[in-house]
């Protein structure tokens, strides 16, 4: 998945998931979640992150569909997620959300726990300079 927060992407995951209950899903909301770590502390990244290319590793080695449910706005971080499927032989499908940033900061709203809005349109911008490329 690539896209701002409130883009949709969680709720594409869902409704990809109920025609595919066989998929596994690696979140890193919900890795942070997991190990108990502040959703606003992103020092943990690093952590959080190499959590998720485990798990998509070891799930992709057992012949799992994975989706990677994470906004991917930087494309060398897409990279590192692409070389892992790519080293096991797995088909990499991205699957791009272009949701108006205004739509977007409204879905983002009525969250339980918002995203700030600065980030939002930090996200926006970095997927503006690091667009989907086909290969």
């Amino acid at each position: 998945m690539i896209g701002i927060p409130g883009s949709g992407k969680s709720t594409l995951v869902e409704l990809l998931r109920a025609g595919l209950p066989q998929c596994i899903v690696v979140c890193p909301d919900k890795i942070r979640e997991d190990l108990k770590k502040d959703p606003a502390d992103k020092q943990d990244n690093e952590i959080i992150f190499n959590h998720a290319k485990k798990s998509i590793e070891n799930n992709l080695k057992e012949n799992k569909n994975v989706i990677f449910d994470a906004t991917n706005t930087i494309s060398r971080f897409r990279k590192d997620f692409t070389n892992i499927g790519q080293t096991i032989g797995a088909q990499i499908v991205y699957c791009g959300l272009g949701t108006p940033l205004t739509v977007a900061k409204e879905r983002n709203s009525q969250r339980e726990n918002p995203v700030p809005e600065f980030v939002i349109d930090r996200m926006s911008a970095q997927l503006r300079r690091n667009p989907i490329k086909l290969i």
